[in-house]
């Protein structure tokens, strides 16, 4: 297969980066991209955009966009994987911004569709501190803990 292009935007206001992908474990038509796209990137003003596959990659279709909880401005750093349902999960990093772009902590979205909508975001941790947030699925029929996704972060 040739290298396919997820995201066409020609404006550098819409430039992105930090991008994450994730193929669904049962159904490997599904795949999910993720990446920190700029609203304004003179101004470091960004938030998370996702992009969904239906037929493993051939061609891509916008989400919808993620809901932020008030006090947020934006989302930044995606971390996607997918449950042993057909859920993805997408761990990111919410924060406030201007003045001084303070993180928030480390939030969860869900999407039971396979990326084409995203829950309210469930905020797990809290703390200025936070970065680097990853996730995996425990996709090990054979783990006592089978099904699972986890979060980590520093």
């Amino acid at each position: 297969m040739s290298n396919i292009q997820v995201t066409h935007d020609t404006s550098l206001d819409n430039a992105r980066s930090e991008s994450s992908l994730a193929i669904n474990p049962n159904n490997p038509q599904q795949i999910v991209s993720g990446s920190k796209k700029f609203i304004n990137y003179h101004t470091y003003d960004f938030t998370l955009a996702t992009s969904y596959s239906t037929d493993g990659g051939l061609h891509w279709n916008d989400s919808a966009a993620f809901a932020l909880l008030p006090g947020w401005t934006g989302i930044s750093d995606p971390a996607i994987a997918w449950d042993d349902s057909g859920n993805v999960f997408l761990v990111a990093l919410p924060f406030n911004n201007p003045p001084d772009s303070t993180i928030i902590g480390i939030a969860v979205y869900k999407s039971t569709d396979g990326g084409q909508t995203w829950s309210a975001p469930n905020l797990i941790h809290t703390s200025a501190g936070d970065d680097k947030q990853w996730a995996a699925g425990d996709g090990n029929p054979g783990s006592p803990f089978h099904g699972r996704v986890y979060a980590a972060w520093d």
